[in-house]
């Protein structure tokens, strides 16, 4: 009896440490994106001619009444894109290299 007793402790705690491996494997996995990420803004950031604030600006104004909540600098089918999300649940595109308003579209989270 006690050598099962052992045997399940011994299992248990070998379940444990794998999950613990798996958890710091996905941890790590989690930080590279984040790394890859913010190496990939800081690459397109150097693509623009607008700031994210002129982007914001810019979507404001041709939405009025509108508030921009988020914007994000992105590589969209191979293009620089500002995608400014507004409160009214309009993603408005930008061109950031001269401003210009792209278009809109309903965002797909709402």
């Amino acid at each position: 009896m006690e050598f099962l007793a052992r045997l399940v402790l011994f299992r248990n705690i070998s379940n444990e440490a794998n999950n613990d491996d798996d958890a710091n494997e996905v941890n790590e996995a989690d930080e590279a994106n984040q790394v890859d990420e913010t190496d990939e803004a800081g690459t397109l950031q150097g693509q623009t001619a607008i700031t994210a604030d002129e982007a914001k600006a810019a979507a404001e104004a041709a939405h009025p009444g509108a508030k921009a909540v988020a914007v994000e600098l992105e590589r969209e089918g191979g293009e620089v894109i500002y995608e400014v999300e507004l409160d009214n649940g309009l993603e408005v595109l930008v061109n950031p290299a001269n401003g210009d308003v792209l278009g809109a579209e309903r965002d797909e989270a709402d």
